[in-house]
């Protein structure tokens, strides 16, 4: 059991390593503020669950669900399951190390949904400090 343990601790750092954002990918979070993966990519059925944990965070909330429908500033409060993104994703922890170091605590989500023809603009906006 041991050496399956290690095996897919072995795959996993390999597959992570894999993902990590480029040289490029890094000059350009620093320059422009954001950066889009050329490799990671959730895969099509999270982005369903995602989807459908939105739909249910509109749809419970009432009056005030109709604000939801494009911006949750404060998530956590409403659904700590969208948290399953990050756990679930090493990965992605990895890449935002990559760009601010070592030291990543989540202390909140936000999410912004951008339906085509009726998501709202973004305005820029700093995330953190």
């Amino acid at each position: 059991m041991c050496t399956n343990v290690s095996r897919h601790t072995h795959t996993l750092r390999a597959y992570i390593a894999y993902l990590m954002l480029t040289a490029t990918e890094v000059a350009q979070y620093h320059s422009d503020g954001y950066v889009i993966s050329s490799k990671f990519r959730l895969p099509p059925a999270e982005l369903e669950s995602i989807k459908a944990r939105h739909a249910r965070l509109v749809q419970t909330h009432g009056d005030s669900g109709a604000a939801f429908a494009d911006y949750v500033p404060h998530l956590l409060p409403h659904d700590r399951g969208f948290l399953a993104v990050v756990r679930d994703h090493p990965e992605l922890v990895a890449m935002v190390q990559q760009v601010i170091g070592e030291d990543v605590a989540i202390w909140n989500q936000s999410f912004f949904a951008k339906p085509a023809g009726t998501g709202r603009r973004v305005p820029w906006h700093q995330d953190g400090e």
